[in-house]
């Protein structure tokens, strides 16, 4: 459990495209927020590490769904990097309520991951070239106790970052603030046009 715990953890630390939705969110709105875009994007990574894992869908069956995976995965990025881009961080919003804040940034976490099938890919990979090595996945309980590791792992950054990171970046200046929603719009999009770019 240890290991799918440290898992857990560097994959959200290296999902940089899921922690700009999560720090604009957190910025925006309250620091809750970003907490929620972390759980919402834990979750679609644990149905697609649960896929790889169970080897319930075999993605060679389906060779003609290539493209189509590769048009969804970069209209969900290139529509968040709109929204980091026209939406820029501001005075958190007072008409925004602390449930709906929380019910908006987990979509756009959960989305972010659920709506990039590119991601199940890299689970498989992960899965069959590591995790295979080092423990028996063959074992449903171990299976269990993967997915639990990888949540815990992931939630502690995603509250690392919620709570200590973001109270430090918080206290930069509004126009500061402002100008690394737009960066990390930018960002996305390059993100966005690399994946349509990509030879799947």
């Amino acid at each position: 459990m240890l290991i799918s715990f440290l898992l857990g953890f560097v994959v959200a630390l290296l999902s940089w495209q899921v922690n700009l939705i999560a720090t604009h969110q957190g910025l925006r709105y309250r620091r809750s927020a970003a907490f929620a875009a972390g759980i919402g994007a834990t979750f679609g990574d644990l149905i697609y590490l649960a896929i790889a894992l169970t080897g319930s869908i075999r993605l060679e069956q389906f060779p003609q769904a290539w493209w189509l995976i590769k048009w969804i995965s970069a209209l969900v990025i290139i529509f968040m990097a709109a929204r980091m881009f026209f939406y820029p961080i501001e005075l958190a919003d007072s008409q925004m309520t602390a449930e709906k804040a929380h019910v908006h940034s987990f979509a756009f976490g959960f989305i972010l991951v659920v709506g990039n099938p590119l991601i199940l890919l890299i689970w498989f990979v992960i899965v069959n070239s590591f995790l295979e090595e080092v423990l028996n996945l063959h074992r449903p309980m171990m299976q269990v106790f993967i997915l639990a590791g990888f949540f815990l792992g992931s939630l502690s950054w995603f509250a690392l970052l919620a709570g200590f990171l973001l109270e430090k970046i918080n206290r930069l200046e509004t126009k500061y603030l402002q100008q690394f929603s737009r960066a990390g719009g930018i960002l996305l999009l390059f993100a966005g046009i690399m994946t349509l770019l990509k030879h799947i």
